[in-house]
Parts: C-alpha cells; sequence; structure tokens
C-alpha cells in the first residue's frame, strides 16, 4: 500500500481539466498522496473517479474540504477559486 502522509484537496475535479490534473498527478511525485476530489458542480458531485487505480467519489466542497490537506489545485472556474481560496 502506499504511504498516505500528503493530503491534497483537488477542486473542479469534475471539469476536464481536473481529469487531466488528477491523471498527472498519479504519476507524479504526489502519487502517494491522498487526493480528494472536490466540486462545487452539482452534476459532478457524487460521481465515479478513478486516482491512480483507486476508484472515489467527487465531493462537495463543504467547511471541512480542506482540513488536513498539505495541498490545494484549484482547476475551475476563477469564481469558485475566488469563493473557496480562503478556505484552502
Amino acid at each position: 500500500m502506499s504511504d498516505k502522509s500528503l493530503r491534497i484537496a483537488l477542486v473542479g475535479a469534475g471539469t476536464l481539466l481536473g481529469k487531466a490534473l488528477s491523471d498527472e498527478l498519479a504519476v507524479s511525485a504526489f502519487a502517494s498522496a491522498d487526493i480528494r476530489l472536490l466540486d462545487d458542480d452539482e452534476d459532478a458531485q457524487g460521481k465515479l473517479a478513478a486516482v491512480d487505480d483507486e476508484i472515489t467519489l467527487i465531493q462537495q466542497i463543504d467547511a471541512d474540504s480542506f482540513d488536513g490537506c498539505d495541498f490545494a489545485f484549484f482547476a475551475c472556474d476563477p469564481a469558485i477559486t475566488k469563493k473557496y481560496l480562503r478556505q484552502a
């Protein structure tokens, strides 16, 4: 099992850019990190996504979404980035 010592929040996981970023993270130095897939778009929430051969759900962003995260990547609309940047 991989080391999950780092936690990463990926906001906009339901977008094409978010999917591409997720794929790149899976083969990068962050491959062993615990990646939280987040999205503000209701259509993306609850969808299954693969991160490095592991299936996970895209979650709605809430007050606790960034707790314990070491990094946050935003692959979303600039307005959503502005909305959640302080929390991250």
